[in-house]
């Protein structure tokens, strides 16, 4: 072998090394935490909810609070006040999001839009459809007609979420589930154990999944490229979802986001039926923990204003809503 062959070895695996080194560098381990800045006990105190039905989920739209209930209903009030102005008759939905001064309602695939109008009625103001499924995908705006949405037991594969560009038709899946379904009789029992929610940042340059029968959330950039997982790792701790669903807890129901900080709803019980208990977990976008709030209630949904420090949440009793406030204590 002449010195110029041996050369172009030398580079060839100078290069093979480098590569394999960068490689492993972009290798995202489980960070295990459970130290919080702030770790508290709070008592709820009640805030008078007029119409207070049975609440399932709030959103905030402009300076209105959307209270959603049963049979598709969604109860308007004003905020920050919390003042009744009407109840509203929707169409058939499940994932349910706002963007920007629209209310995004999604079922089976197919998204309504809708604004306020002067009178605060929900008025429609548009449609698409992602994908047609016979349940729903929960679609997330990632700006620019990008869309994004947590697999389900409705896809095939195993990709823990899937990115859609309305305007390109183009489609991206990625992101692992924390284990192989070997376990699980059937997919379907595999993905419905690992249930996962997802939500994006406000600015649209990334987005979080959150497990709800086990503690571990990942955070992704707008591309899908995987930044941070995080496992809350404090008693009960179960690394692994038990395919017997009557051994399962309920870690995780929701996660709100804000361009600062992740808030994640956490019942942190066996269900049904649900006690009064949940927490409230906020992390930033890097993965670290900042408060945990521990109630004596169950909460059922949450808003986050960080302009007033407040996060306005809902409870159910008997049947009938109320609404509660908490301090953001961080900046």
């Amino acid at each position: 072998m002449n010195c110029k062959s041996i050369c172009i070895l030398i580079v060839l695996l100078s290069l093979t090394v480098t590569a394999c080194d960068t490689s492993r560098k972009k290798d995202v381990r489980i960070e295990y935490k459970s130290d919080f800045l702030i770790d508290t006990c709070c008592a709820l105190s009640s805030i008078s909810m007029e119409c207070n039905l049975k609440t399932t989920s709030l959103l905030r739209l402009e300076n209105r609070l959307l209270a959603f209930g049963d049979y598709d209903r969604v109860r308007i009030y004003s905020y920050p006040d919390l003042k009744f102005i009407r109840i509203q008759q929707l169409q058939r939905n499940i994932g349910k999001t706002v963007v920007g001064n629209e209310l995004l309602l999604e079922s089976k695939g197919k998204v309504n839009k809708y604004r306020l109008d002067e009178q605060d009625s929900l008025i429609p103001c548009g449609a698409f459809e992602v994908l047609a499924v016979p349940f729903s995908i929960s679609v997330k705006s990632l700006g620019k007609e990008r869309y994004v949405f947590a697999d389900n037991y409705d896809l095939d594969g195993t990709s823990e979420f899937h990115i859609v560009n309305m305007k390109t038709g183009e489609w991206k899946s990625g992101g692992e589930y924390p284990e192989s379904p070997a376990r699980f009789k059937r997919l379907r029992n595999f993905k419905e154990a690992y249930f996962h929610t997802l939500n994006t940042k406000p600015d649209g340059t990334a987005f979080v999944v959150a497990y709800s029968n086990i503690r571990r959330v990942h955070i992704y950039d707008d591309s899908g490229k995987l930044l941070h997982a995080v496992k809350l790792d404090y008693v009960p701790n179960d690394n692994l979802v038990d395919p017997n669903r009557r051994k399962t807890y309920w870690y995780i129901q929701n996660a709100v986001t804000t361009d600062k900080y992740i808030y994640l709803v956490n019942p942190e019980q066996q269900l049904p039926p649900p006690k009064n208990y949940s927490e409230i977990v906020v992390l930033d976008w890097e993965g670290n923990l900042k408060i945990r709030y521990r109630l004596n209630k169950f909460v059922v949904g949450i808003v986050v204003d960080e302009d007033r420090k407040a996060i306005i949440g809902c409870c159910n009793k008997s049947g009938k809503g109320s609404f509660f406030k908490l301090d953001i204590l961080i900046d």
